[in-house]
């Protein structure tokens, strides 16, 4: 191999290089361990200077590095750090100091022991005190990533203050994001049920973000696996990066449900409920405010009918309010009953508590029509109060065939 440099000087932190060629190479990079009591070095000086590094013509072919400390060095030669095989760059520009970062790659791949491998990587950053150009494409074997950027801030102001952005872009085209990629990262030896089902195909992802002075904007945001589902997001979001104070309002859209592979993702999440088999199944909704206190409005239509409803969830005072209409749902499929037959009513519950010894709750049950056993019951209220151990309703029925006004309370006994 050649290295050829203009200048090194590492107590004036300068690293020029002219050029870099190696081929069929193997690189070690070893660093002595920190000792777990030594003191964390202190922050430097406001008035010291920074790196300057430059490269150009960085070109690299099969060359294998491993880079670990001393310390488990002598342990596995082997084993130690990390390691990379068949490492592959083509590097053309990159700077980095105080003003400015820039780079132009025109390839990069590599292998790691894990099995995790890079395909091949380009990238382009021009970034400047007032300004930040990014363009990336990545590709593993599984994935591939390209996304368009811009900011009118440097690189380096954006990685150390996020939540001060002042106006950046992102765009996401032709992506596809396979989970199984995360494989080789995860510290168990098997995948979560959850994330197994979400890796069963890659994900598509595209749309367009923008920061602008701390709100982000979603447009046109969507993400699809295949014949399994589609999900759309569109709406903003305040102070995404501070999370206590994070509020905003978002549209979502949920189609082209797979019910067999959503019953599959259910059952793998532990939740036994059997869905039934059908065509088509969209979700629909809207959520605004903050993450501590949240108000929606949901739409789920269905074969099987279609459910409405609205209402808030307050997480500082463990409040909720929840409200829905019911028009035309077949109980009896969802149910597995054939006894029952369509229902169309309303619901309406109210109350505090999330944990099961403090909740407590109001509901009231409108039921307009219910077919059971080939009759078509209407007009019927059911009304209710629970608590943790007391349970209190009230039925008022004014249909021909039942008629009647009834009253019941269940108290918990906690006896042996």
């Amino acid at each position: 191999g050649e290295v050829k440099a203009r200048k090194m000087d590492m107590l004036s932190k300068v690293l020029d290089i002219k050029s870099i060629s190696m081929k069929e190479t193997h690189a070690t990079v070893l660093s002595a361990p920190q000792a777990s009591d030594s003191v964390p070095p202190s922050q430097p000086d406001q008035g010291e200077s920074p790196w300057f590094i430059q490269a150009n013509h960085v070109d690299l072919e099969d060359m294998d590095i491993s880079i670990g400390n001393t310390g488990e060095q002598e342990k596995d030669p082997g084993g130690a750090g990390i390691n990379l095989a068949g490492l592959e760059m083509k590097l053309k520009d990159f700077l980095m100091d105080q003003d400015q970062t820039g780079l132009k790659l025109s390839r990069l791949s590599f292998q790691l022991d894990n099995g995790f491998a890079l395909k091949n990587m380009q990238a382009e950053v021009d970034s400047h005190q007032g300004s930040t150009r990014l363009n990336l494409d990545l590709e593993t074997d599984l994935s591939k990533l390209s996304l368009e950027g811009s900011a009118q801030q440097s690189i380096l102001s954006l990685a150390r203050e996020p939540g001060e952005i002042q106006h950046a872009n992102l765009a996401l085209r032709k992506t596809s994001i396979s989970l199984k990629d995360i494989y080789p990262f995860l510290q168990s030896e098997e995948a979560s049920p959850v994330i197994s089902a979400l890796a069963d195909r890659p994900l598509v992802v595209s749309g367009d973000l923008e920061m602008k002075r701390s709100v982000l904007s979603l447009s046109e945001v969507s993400v699809s696996q295949g014949r399994n589902f589609l999900l759309f997001l569109e709406g903003k979001v305040a102070d995404p990066f501070v999370f206590s104070r994070t509020s905003g309002e978002m549209d979502l859209s949920v189609s082209r449900v797979d019910t067999g592979w959503m019953k599959d993702l259910l059952k793998k999440m532990g939740i036994g409920a059997d869905i039934p088999s059908q065509s088509s199944l969209t979700l629909e909704g809207h959520v605004s405010k903050s993450i501590s206190s949240s108000e929606f409005d949901l739409r789920l239509r269905s074969d099987l009918g279609n459910v409405t409803g609205n209402g808030f969830v307050e997480f500082g005072t463990d409040s909720f309010s929840v409200r829905a209409l019911f028009e035309n749902v077949w109980l009896g499929e969802a149910l597995d009953r054939e006894d029952l037959g369509a229902f169309s009513g309303s619901a309406e519950i109210s109350g505090q508590g999330f944990a099961a010894e403090d909740f407590q709750s109001n509901l009231s049950l409108q039921v307009d029509s219910l077919w059971f056993r080939n009759y078509k019951y209407t007009q019927a209220l059911i009304e209710g109060r629970i608590q943790a151990g007391e349970y209190n309703f009230h039925l008022l029925a004014n249909d021909p065939f039942l008629s009647g006004d009834l009253k019941a309370s269940l108290i918990q006994d906690d006896s042996a």
